[in-house]
């Protein structure tokens, strides 16, 4: 469903065919996860902290590709650091903050996004003024140079941060109150005994997330109190004697089946994201992803035509 025959490709064709199918699984993977709820486990909390060595190499290698004009090896390196990054574990220096606020200049500006490239640019140059574009990664004529010194970064706009009880925030790798309200910031959650909680690297516009667990929980709406009587017992009677109860059988048996396939999906997908998995696995890791989350998908669709059709069956 996302992979491509590639042998017979132009080396430039075939950069674009790969870079493609990347963004396609993921889009399919995210789609799936939906269905099973993954994606709401998968940001509740990490599985596996990340050191700061991890993100530093995620960025050396994001910078590598793009020095080297290789696509393909960019997005895979930019993927991996946005997948660590929440879970860190040490504090960042600004230096590295500023690094990672470049490399998301870098794909927004790839993405055509020029203003959240600008953005990010600004980010960088106010983290670290030190941290510019040396000619290694970007050409002296190259339009991303105006990009990245378009904001001006002497005259932003803070904005006042809620600091939770008995715990500091560091922005960009230094103790801080509050964060620009015009660029992103790398905001770092650190107890009283100076362990990280959480880090986030959030847009101007984004709330502190984590004052997410001091809201107050919104009641359960109250369920209208139904009276019984004969006519609905007999309604509701007629019903569950009218279902094609084999069909719905099966129904149950392939959403079963589905959600196995999303299972073994989620593992693979897990495995193609691993910061240490190797290079040369990582096609053929994409394509048992794309195979599994196609047999889940089908799995659905026929689980989902099965339990309508034992009731409609069912009538007759």
């Amino acid at each position: 469903m996302c992979s491509w025959p590639t042998k017979r490709l132009t080396p430039k064709v075939k950069d674009t065919v790969n870079a493609a199918s990347k963004r396609c699984l993921g889009a399919v993977w995210l789609w799936g996860a939906t269905w099973t709820g993954l994606v709401g486990a998968a940001h509740a909390e990490c599985r596996v902290q990340s050191s700061v060595d991890q993100i530093k190499n995620a960025v050396d290698e994001a910078e590598a590709a793009y020095g080297a004009l290789d696509k393909e090896g960019f997005m895979i390196a930019s993927d991996r650091l946005r997948l660590v990054l929440p879970c860190l574990k040490d504090t960042v220096s600004p230096e590295l903050a500023a690094r990672v606020h470049r490399t998301e200049g870098f794909r927004r500006f790839g993405e055509r996004d020029f203003h959240k490239a600008s953005l990010s640019f600004a980010a960088t140059r106010a983290t670290d003024p030190g941290v510019g574009l040396p000619p290694n990664l970007v050409p002296p004529s190259h339009p991303i140079r105006s990009s990245f010194s378009s904001v001006d970064v002497t005259i932003g706009e803070m904005r006042q941060m809620a600091i939770p009880e008995k715990m500091e925030l560091f922005c960009g790798g230094l103790v801080c109150t509050d964060r620009s309200a015009d660029w992103p910031t790398l905001v770092q959650v650190i107890s009283s005994k100076e362990v990280v909680q959480s880090t986030h690297l959030l847009e101007a516009s984004e709330p502190d997330p984590w004052l997410v667990d001091l809201e107050i929980d919104t009641p359960a709406p109250k369920t209208a109190k139904v009276a019984s009587s004969p006519e609905s017992g007999a309604d509701t009677s007629r019903l569950l004697t009218t279902i094609n109860v084999p069909m719905a059988a099966s129904a149950g048996v392939t959403l079963i089946a589905s959600g196995v396939l999303y299972s073994l999906a989620h593992q693979s997908s897990e495995a193609y994201w691993d910061p240490n998995a190797k290079t040369s696995e990582l096609v053929s890791l994409r394509d048992q992803t794309n195979r599994r989350m196609m047999g889940a998908t089908a799995a659905v669709g026929t689980g989902v035509g099965l339990i309508v059709g034992s009731v409609v069956m069912g009538q007759w």
